[in-house]
């Protein structure tokens, strides 16, 4: 055998960088998985988002 052409050399490089940048997204994201899901002691009541009126009201056109 000859030695290895270029291209091989060029496309394993490649995928090595490539599997290299897809664990550690992997890691990344498991370790930020539940990031912001802590009770922080601020209390936190049903109605302090929206709240749906309490009758629809028609538009006369």
């Amino acid at each position: 055998r000859g030695p290895r052409p270029a291209w091989v050399t060029a496309g394993c490089l490649v995928a090595f960088a490539l599997a290299i940048t897809l664990i550690s997204f992997m890691v990344h994201r498991l370790k930020n998985k539940d990031e912001g899901n802590y009770d922080m002691g601020n209390e936190r009541h049903a109605n302090d988002g929206y709240q749906k009126p309490a009758r629809q009201e028609e538009c006369e056109t």
